[in-house]
């Protein structure tokens, strides 16, 4: 029996998710409950940073700061209990921002204040664009984040004059699964659709299943920004599905809309 996730039935569409634990695995979760049938295919994984004893030092030092913005899930998972640990009583002078929605959800399930986050654009552009962040001069401001990845949100924020530090709490890998049996799948049309959430999982899935890359470009994929959309194009995939941002049910949407309108 198929089972149902808020009226919606993807009818036994195989979706090859990208995204890292554990968000990627919740997707999966969705998309199985949706009707769908999720294949896992983590194409990031995520590790604490060589030495996380220098995160931890700056973590004791976060009540010099005005603003803490967190960049990712992950990074509010990396250190939500050594702050509880070190801050029993948060320093209510600090502010706290989540760049998206999804970030904003981890901060509240681990009961961690969270003064403000972009409700319509889940980017770093939609937090430059919030009122609290357009005069910023002398401010101090931690950007809580993996290794890698942009510079656009702390290059934009010491444009306007902020004094920017980076806590890079974890580090993202190119994992060393076999991709062989997702390369079959891809090979013999057993995929009808792939989830990237991320550039940097994008490149890897491209490098991991590159003997297939024709099968790989011929499968329509979901992406979750302008920005990734760009990517996606631009690296040879033919159909690019853009979500709304990067919440589950805007994936889920995404997909029972493209593929079954009329149901």
């Amino acid at each position: 029996m198929t089972t149902k996730n808020n009226g919606i039935d993807l009818h036994g569409l195989r979706v090859l998710v990208t995204r890292p634990k554990p968000m990627g695995e919740i997707l999966c979760q969705h998309i199985n409950a949706g009707g769908g049938e999720a294949i896992y295919f983590p194409t990031i994984d995520i590790s604490p940073p060589a030495d996380p004893s220098i995160y931890r030092m700056q973590l004791k030092k976060l009540d010099r700061i005005d603003w803490i913005i967190f960049l990712s899930p992950q990074a509010v998972y990396a250190t939500s209990h050594l702050i509880h640990l070190d801050w029993p009583n948060f320093p209510p002078a600090v502010k706290i921002a989540a760049v998206g929605g999804g970030t904003a959800k981890a901060l509240q399930q681990v009961d961690l204040r969270l003064d403000v986050f972009p409700t319509e654009q889940w980017s770093s552009e939609g937090l430059l664009s919030l009122p609290e962040f357009s005069q910023i001069k002398g401010k101090k401001i931690a950007l809580l984040r993996g290794e890698g990845g942009r510079e656009y949100l702390r290059q934009s924020l010491q444009l306007r004059g902020a004094i920017v530090s980076e806590i890079m709490v974890y580090r993202r890998d190119k994992p060393l699964t076999d991709a062989t049996p997702y390369c079959n799948m891809l090979r013999n049309n057993l995929i009808d659709c792939v989830v990237a959430t991320s550039g940097e999982g994008l490149r890897n899935l491209l490098e991991l299943c590159a003997n297939v890359t024709e099968n790989l470009f011929a499968v329509p994929i979901v992406v979750i920004s302008p920005r990734l959309q760009d990517i996606a194009r631009n690296w040879g995939f033919k159909k690019i599905l853009l979500a709304k941002n990067p919440s589950h049910n805007a994936i889920i949407d995404t997909l029972s809309a493209t593929f079954y309108p009329t149901r």
